[in-house]
């Protein structure tokens, strides 16, 4: 978010140096449309900032099941192994 402060900033700065030529009424429609464009995008900040982290806790999320689901798929065969190779639960066959 520091960019952009900057970004802003320069943007200030650059309309000061191309409106420093300019007649004072159109220097000043120019100043305020740039004061509106930095309003809102001041207004968007918390929003960007909300996104931001919301996607970075569903990232973190996606993630973990993802990681949580390669564990049991693992165990299950794990355990499936397990009981063929030492035929767990497995019924002998009654004799008659």
């Amino acid at each position: 978010m520091d960019a952009k402060r900057e970004e802003v900033k320069w943007l200030v700065q650059t309309l000061e140096q191309l409106t420093s030529d300019c007649d004072d009424p159109q220097s000043m429609k120019e100043h305020s449309n740039l004061e509106e464009l930095v309003a809102r995008y001041k207004g968007l900040v918390p929003t960007i900032e909300m996104t931001i982290i919301k996607s970075d806790v569903y990232s973190k999320c996606y993630n973990y099941r993802r990681e949580a689901k390669e564990v049991s798929k693992k165990s299950i065969n794990t355990e499936r192994k397990f009981d063929l190779l030492f035929h767990v639960g497995v019924q002998p066959a009654k004799e008659s």
